[in-house]
């Protein structure tokens, strides 16, 4: 599996998910990006997910609904449509 590099700002394009669509009370373990997807680590945090780490934890809990800085909150979001790039 290669990662997919993003262009543009991503942006939601489906409606706000659900509360039980939403993961809180996490903290990331680095900076995230918007809508970088995000796997939680046996430290409790969420950190990027990579093709590399894909292979140790098997799966992505979600994507973090903004950009934010190692030790800030962030929600990431399991059911949500998102935009990547320019529109064509």
């Amino acid at each position: 599996m290669a990662d997919i590099a993003k262009s543009g700002t991503p942006s939601l394009c489906s409606i706000e998910p659900q509360q039980g669509d939403t993961i809180t009370g996490l903290v990331a373990g680095e900076a995230l990006g918007a809508f970088d997807a995000c796997y939680i680590k046996s430290d409790g945090k969420a950190w990027l997910a990579t093709a590399a780490t894909a292979a140790v934890t098997g799966y992505v809990r979600g994507y973090a609904a903004r950009a934010v800085a190692a030790g800030q909150p962030v929600t990431p979001y399991r059911e949500c449509r998102v935009n990547y790039g320019k529109a064509a």
